[in-house]
């Protein structure tokens, strides 16, 4: 099949969803892609997803484009997450391939770029939204306590609900990954064509390494750019960590990811290391006793937490981060529900070697059968098949 994928970032290691469906379509069908570049770093990015697509299309979209998007349509009814990314030249690029070659298959990543492919016809289009972005914003309005920041998301939220059911039912399928997103997004629209296509995990790139786990080390792992993660990191240093140093005085944190606040970046300390962004996060999980995941405003599935299965490393989570995955709280990793216990969890890990190794095993046994990318990719071309 002729494939061409619409993502508004570019693929890579550090957003592995569409990385490895073009890694892994490309070996039986042709790919073509249009994505989008907010930086100079994501630019050099676009060199690493080259060798496997057919025609590759970056599509600068500059800073001035991005705000002015949005104080345009501020007074609109359409959403600012949607509306920055809006770009003539990616409509005239798409439109451009499309009369040059006849595509099976236009497959659009993520609700920011989602209007590129609602508009199209005559072609098989699939909108792979991985995440309800309504229920995302509705837990960010809840957990919010700036009045400012809550009012924008009020506002962000009140237009997602009329915008993200609208635009999905221009698609002849829909991709998520989770239920509990797939339900959110029926409620408001009953009947859409929804898939329930997991994110996975590369289980030949992240492997158990021979590097021996620090005592007390502890690793987070995501973009720090990312509202979710940063406010995760905010509330695990704030309310968790403090109660972790008082039970082991030796526990060390690393946070590890691209795009750290200088608020952020100010915590670092004797006890809290902030790498920045680094071209491979495994040594950091290998090092480290527990990998956490204590976000609060979690939707579709936390590829930290099923890399760091992959990898051997034991797993504590907030409830919300554990949603979208068929795993037994002290089986495969522990589970929290709010900052003591997080606490409690992470100190139980660290003092109880037994229990690190049976948690490490049987996440690794986890991944293997629910996160498999061959499986996942799998599923997704009998999708096509079935369109097709």
């Amino acid at each position: 099949m002729k494939l061409l994928l619409v993502i508004p970032y570019v693929p890579s290691l550090e957003r592995p969803r569409s990385w490895n469906f073009i890694r892994r379509l490309s070996q039986k069908h042709e790919v073509s892609l249009i994505t989008l570049v907010e930086s100079a770093q994501e630019g050099a990015r676009v060199q690493e997803i080259a060798p496997y697509c057919k025609v590759v299309k970056p599509i600068e979209i500059k800073k001035w484009q991005f705000y002015g998007n949005c104080l345009r349509y501020l007074p609109t009814l359409t959403p600012l997450r949607a509306a920055s990314c809006f770009s003539p030249e990616g409509d005239r690029t798409i439109d451009a391939l499309l009369r040059q070659e006849r595509y099976d298959i236009v497959q659009v990543e993520q609700i920011r770029a989602a209007h590129f492919g609602a508009r199209l016809e005559g072609v098989a289009t699939v909108y792979d939204s991985t995440d309800s972005i309504t229920l995302l914003l509705e837990r960010a309005f809840k957990n919010s306590r700036r009045p400012l920041q809550k009012a924008l998301f009020w506002e962000e939220m009140v237009k997602m609900r009329l915008y993200e059911p609208r635009i999905s039912a221009r698609f002849d399928r829909i991709l998520m990954c989770s239920q509990e997103d797939a339900d959110a997004l029926l409620v408001s629209h009953p009947g859409l064509p929804i898939s329930i296509v997991r994110n996975g995990v590369d289980l030949d790139y992240y492997v158990p390494q021979q590097l021996e786990p620090i005592p007390g080390r502890v690793v987070f792992t995501g973009r720090l750019s990312y509202y979710v993660n940063s406010d995760s990191v905010r509330f695990f240093l704030d309310e968790v960590f403090p109660r972790v140093l008082q039970k082991r005085p030796d526990a060390t944190l690393d946070i590890v990811g691209s795009g750290p606040s200088q608020e952020l970046l100010a915590e670092a300390s004797e006890r809290v290391r902030v790498t920045g962004f680094v071209p491979d996060l495994r040594p950091y999980i290998a090092q480290a006793s527990v990998s956490i995941c204590p976000v609060r405003l979690a939707v579709g599935t936390q590829n930290k937490i099923i890399e760091a299965m992959a990898m051997g490393t034991p797993v504590v989570a907030s409830v919300p981060g554990s949603t979208g995955l068929a795993v037994e709280d002290g089986k495969e990793l522990m589970m929290a529900a709010d900052a003591a216990e997080f606490a409690d969890r992470v100190v139980e890990v660290l003092d109880n070697p037994s229990l690190a190794h049976e948690l490490a095993r049987n996440g690794r046994a986890y991944v293997q059968e629910h996160h498999h990318w061959d499986r996942i990719v799998g599923q997704l071309e009998g999708i096509y098949c079935e369109l097709v």
